[in-house]
């Protein structure tokens, strides 16, 4: 179910503090900015298709396929991003998932940015791109680093732009160090990889790299403003790989009031069409020179048509701030939402890193415990399982009859008149035994649980 609620009431789970409390200027110049705004928005495959030239782009892939078809953006849709880029008025952008220059022009009518798009695609077409406020006046200089990994393919690269100020219209020196690096990352999704194991290899290998090109950008230019932002595919909050980065890196988010909540950190959404899983696979993590000019940061929530931001109520009636389920997910523009940052150029002020740093320090090592742990279930094969069934005593014979000999399961305990059975196997038979359920008409599975290992 959708809610619409006031803006002041919506906000209420990701509050936002200004850390500076001086004086705001009215500078367009980058580095006089009092309130420099960054946002980041992995667009969902932002495809605008120009008439006569890219219908050849529109990709219908296998239904078998793990690929995504290409096919353009709704009219709606793009009219809405563009209304929240008028909205929030970034001077910088980092778009995930876009293909193509005449995509990014679809998001500046009025020709108020700077398009950086000669960036790495994939094998889809899509990368990510940058956007930079034309009134900043700054040489926007695009490197696209040689990514290397032991065996994951980053097609998308770890493009960056190097953002120095011009005066008077002159070019900028690009033999000085930059005033800012901002690098955007779009990492592999679970789905493209196979399983657990091979999923964790892959974070480990990407953060790596991420973590070699920061420590390459630091010693060319100690002490450099810098934001790797974008799309990392994996909760910045709790995978073991991510913190990594966060014990180098700062998230803004952590400095937000009321940040704590995993829920309200959610920039993207799940469904599985049993449950919702929502995280933060997105965010901008900060060098310690750049989290000094930090004054706020937080998530922007969609809009409803008469400006009220959305708000998503579940079967039992708890209210979340992203969607409950798939379908009310693809009404928004994205499955992302978009993450802003805001700095203060012309100020810096001291910030405590450690108590963060040793709480993150605590979170790894719990999660990488459970993680184990989590995975020693997962491949034992002798978990016993309990299965409760509902409908008649003969269909749950006729339930046997199919099911009996499956090899995912081993009965152990079976008692027809209350329609309760016992198996051990693995986690897989539950999934098997789900699936196969939900495929029924009338469902006969009443419950499901663990028993024992």
């Amino acid at each position: 179910m959708l809610l619409l609620v006031t803006a002041g009431a919506a906000n209420a789970d990701l509050q936002c503090i200004d850390l500076f409390a001086n004086p705001k200027t009215l500078s367009t110049k980058f580095i006089e900015k009092t309130d420099l705004k960054v946002m980041s928005l992995n667009a969902e495959r932002f495809f605008v298709l120009r008439p006569h030239t890219d219908k050849s782009y529109v990709v219908q892939e296998d239904s078998n396929a793990r690929k995504y078809s290409i096919v353009p953006k709704s009219s709606e849709k793009i009219k809405e991003l563009v209304r929240i880029i008028n909205e929030e008025k970034p001077d910088i952008l980092v778009l995930q998932e876009v293909i193509g220059l005449h995509s990014t022009k679809a998001l500046d009518p009025n020709h108020e940015y700077v398009h950086i798009v000669n960036t790495p695609t994939d094998s889809s077409g899509i990368h990510t791109v940058f956007m930079v406020r034309a009134s900043l006046d700054v040489d926007a200089q695009l490197v696209v680093p040689d990514v290397k990994a032991k065996t994951v393919k980053m097609h998308r690269g770890l493009p960056y732009i190097k953002l120095r100020q011009r005066y008077n219209g002159e070019k900028a020196n690009r033999s000085v160090p930059p005033d800012m690096i901002v690098v955007g990352v779009h990492l592999k999704a679970y789905r493209n990889t196979e399983g657990e194991n091979r999923f964790s290899q892959v974070k480990r290998e990407e953060v790596t790299s991420v973590l070699n090109l920061k420590h390459e950008l630091e010693a060319q230019y100690p002490d450099v403003k810098l934001m790797i932002a974008g799309d990392y595919n994996a909760d910045v909050n709790v995978r073991p790989e991510a913190m990594k980065l966060k014990a180098e890196l700062q998230d803004p988010l952590d400095y937000a009031v009321g940040a704590t909540n995993r829920g309200s950190r959610a920039t993207q959404t799940f469904h599985s069409g049993i449950f919702t899983e929502a995280t933060q696979l997105d965010a901008h993590l900060l060098s310690a020179s750049l989290l000094s000019h930090l004054r706020m940061a937080y998530i922007y929530r969609y809009k409803a048509h008469d400006g009220e931001i959305k708000l998503y109520q579940d079967a039992s009636g708890n209210i979340f701030p992203y969607p409950t389920t798939y379908d009310l997910r693809s009404e928004n523009i994205s499955d992302h939402y978009p993450m802003i940052s805001v700095f203060d150029m012309t100020a810096s002020r001291g910030v405590e890193m450690k108590p963060i740093q040793e709480y993150q320090k605590k979170l790894h090592g719990l999660y990488a415990e459970i993680t184990r742990k989590l995975n020693q279930w997962l491949q034992n094969d002798r978990m016993l399982y309990e299965l409760t069934f509902k409908g008649e005593p003969d269909m749950f014979n006729r339930w046997l009859e199919v099911n009996q000999l499956s090899p995912f399961m081993e009965i152990e305990y079976l008692d027809r008149n209350r329609k309760v059975l016992q198996f051990r196997g693995s986690f897989t038979a539950v999934g098997y035994l789900l699936l196969k359920d939900s495929s029924n008409k009338e469902p006969w599975l009443s419950d499901i649980h663990f028993v024992a290992p």
